[in-house]
């Protein structure tokens, strides 16, 4: 059986002059500056991501945990490609109340009743994507923001579905 040859998606160069890492990954369109890793000043500004610093390898992003990485979602910046468009309620609603489930689920001290609030905070997230669906808003929303809250949406969602189960 032959194998067939993969590209080396996380092959690269890292080149540090100064205060910045100069990180060349084949794949990517171009150079990358990053900061030098140095403790506490790797941050990626995802709090869907812990920010570790590893000075032999350099910054890390490991994605958070157990209901953290549902939660996560809730601190998230607005989505940049939405900035200046108004956003339908109902999708706000949905997403506030998505929120307050898992925070609700953070609180209790009963794993099943976590699971429960999570649970309801991925319909909620679901729900919120389908009206994205709607003529109505796909003419109110620029195409690029309709994606991209689509795409968070569903990243919501999948995350708490994961911790429901």
């Amino acid at each position: 059986m032959s194998k067939t040859a993969r590209p080396l998606a996380h092959a690269g160069i890292n080149l540090v002059t100064g205060d910045e890492e100069v990180k060349l990954r084949i794949g990517d369109p171009g150079l990358r500056l990053v900061p030098k890793c140095v403790q506490g000043g790797c941050d990626d500004g995802d709090p869907c991501t812990e920010n570790a610093c590893d000075p032999a390898k350099g910054c890390g992003y490991p994605a958070v945990a157990g209901l953290a990485s549902a939660s996560c979602v809730c601190k998230r910046a607005a989505v940049h490609e939405c900035v200046g468009h108004k956003v339908p309620r109902s999708i706000r609603e949905r997403t506030t109340t998505a929120c307050k489930l898992v925070g609700r689920a953070e609180k209790t001290h009963k794993p099943k009743k976590a699971r429960h609030l999570v649970a309801l905070a991925a319909q909620s997230w679901k729900k919120a994507a389908a009206v994205l669906d709607r003529p109505k808003t796909q003419k109110a929303l620029p195409p690029e923001c309709v994606k991209a809250l689509r795409d968070s949406l569903g990243d919501a969602r999948l995350r708490a579905e994961r911790q429901s189960q």
